[in-house]
Protein backbone atom coordinates (compact mmCIF):
# COMPACT_ATOMS: atom_id res chain seq x y z
CA UNK A 1 0.00 0.00 0.00
CA UNK A 2 1.25 3.48 -1.23
CA UNK A 3 1.09 6.20 1.61
CA UNK A 4 0.56 9.68 0.53
CA UNK A 5 2.25 12.56 1.68
CA UNK A 6 1.33 16.08 1.58
CA UNK A 7 3.01 18.61 -0.41
CA UNK A 8 5.34 20.85 1.14
CA UNK A 9 5.42 23.41 2.02
CA UNK A 10 2.32 23.13 4.62
CA UNK A 11 0.77 26.42 5.40
CA UNK A 12 -1.42 27.58 8.29
CA UNK A 13 -2.45 30.60 10.37
CA UNK A 14 -4.58 31.93 13.12
CA UNK A 15 -8.16 31.82 13.07
CA UNK A 16 -9.03 35.35 12.04
CA UNK A 17 -6.34 34.97 9.07
CA UNK A 18 -3.88 37.94 10.35
CA UNK A 19 -1.25 35.70 10.49
CA UNK A 20 0.13 33.21 7.85
CA UNK A 21 2.83 30.73 8.04
CA UNK A 22 4.51 28.06 5.96
CA UNK A 23 6.28 24.46 7.07
CA UNK A 24 8.89 23.34 4.16
CA UNK A 25 9.90 20.44 6.46
CA UNK A 26 7.94 17.67 7.44
CA UNK A 27 7.33 17.50 11.43
CA UNK A 28 8.94 16.38 13.42
CA UNK A 29 5.67 14.42 15.48
CA UNK A 30 2.53 15.30 16.80
CA UNK A 31 1.56 14.63 20.19
CA UNK A 32 -0.68 15.27 22.82
CA UNK A 33 0.48 17.56 25.87
CA UNK A 34 -1.95 16.88 29.36
CA UNK A 35 0.08 18.98 32.00
CA UNK A 36 -1.97 21.72 33.51
CA UNK A 37 -0.18 24.28 31.42
CA UNK A 38 -1.12 23.06 28.39
CA UNK A 39 -4.66 22.07 29.71
CA UNK A 40 -5.01 26.02 31.14
CA UNK A 41 -4.34 27.22 27.92
CA UNK A 42 -5.98 25.28 25.81
CA UNK A 43 -9.36 25.09 27.97
CA UNK A 44 -9.12 21.45 26.89
CA UNK A 45 -7.73 18.10 28.88
CA UNK A 46 -4.78 18.44 26.51
CA UNK A 47 -2.93 20.48 24.04
CA UNK A 48 -1.70 18.83 20.52
CA UNK A 49 1.78 19.84 19.35
CA UNK A 50 3.77 19.34 16.75
CA UNK A 51 7.52 20.07 16.40
CA UNK A 52 8.76 21.24 13.46
CA UNK A 53 12.57 22.62 12.40
CA UNK A 54 13.00 26.09 13.43
CA UNK A 55 14.94 27.13 10.51
CA UNK A 56 11.93 24.89 8.17
CA UNK A 57 9.45 27.37 9.70
CA UNK A 58 8.46 30.95 8.58
CA UNK A 59 6.04 33.56 9.06
CA UNK A 60 4.66 34.85 5.82
CA UNK A 61 2.16 37.78 6.92
CA UNK A 62 1.72 38.98 10.31
CA UNK A 63 3.83 40.04 13.92
CA UNK A 64 2.66 37.25 16.38
CA UNK A 65 2.97 38.61 19.65
CA UNK A 66 4.67 36.52 22.50
CA UNK A 67 4.42 36.28 26.23
CA UNK A 68 6.97 34.43 28.46
CA UNK A 69 7.14 32.62 31.25
CA UNK A 70 9.14 29.80 33.64
CA UNK A 71 7.83 26.13 32.84
CA UNK A 72 6.98 23.97 35.47
CA UNK A 73 10.72 23.17 35.38
CA UNK A 74 12.25 26.28 35.44
CA UNK A 75 12.56 26.42 31.54
CA UNK A 76 12.04 30.00 30.07
CA UNK A 77 9.34 29.36 27.32
CA UNK A 78 7.36 31.66 24.46
CA UNK A 79 4.24 31.68 23.42
CA UNK A 80 2.96 33.18 20.31
CA UNK A 81 -0.23 34.21 19.53
CA UNK A 82 -1.90 36.34 17.28
CA UNK A 83 -3.09 40.27 18.65
CA UNK A 84 -6.43 40.41 16.90
CA UNK A 85 -7.45 37.21 17.78
CA UNK A 86 -5.60 35.64 20.44
CA UNK A 87 -5.16 32.13 18.33
CA UNK A 88 -1.73 30.38 19.87
CA UNK A 89 0.04 29.77 17.16
CA UNK A 90 3.26 28.11 18.31
CA UNK A 91 5.86 28.19 21.25
CA UNK A 92 9.53 28.06 21.83
CA UNK A 93 11.99 26.33 25.00
CA UNK A 94 15.09 27.83 25.70
CA UNK A 95 17.64 25.55 24.93
CA UNK A 96 15.80 23.92 21.89
CA UNK A 97 16.77 26.51 19.34
CA UNK A 98 16.40 23.77 16.82
CA UNK A 99 12.30 23.39 17.46
CA UNK A 100 9.43 25.10 17.93
CA UNK A 101 6.26 23.11 18.59
CA UNK A 102 3.28 24.19 16.28
CA UNK A 103 -0.05 24.41 18.43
Amino acid sequence: MKVLQPALPLTGGCSCGAIRYEIAAFPLLLYTCNCTDCQTASGSAFALNMPVATKAFRILQGSPKAWRRPSPSGVNVASWFCDACGARLYGEREGRPETLNLR
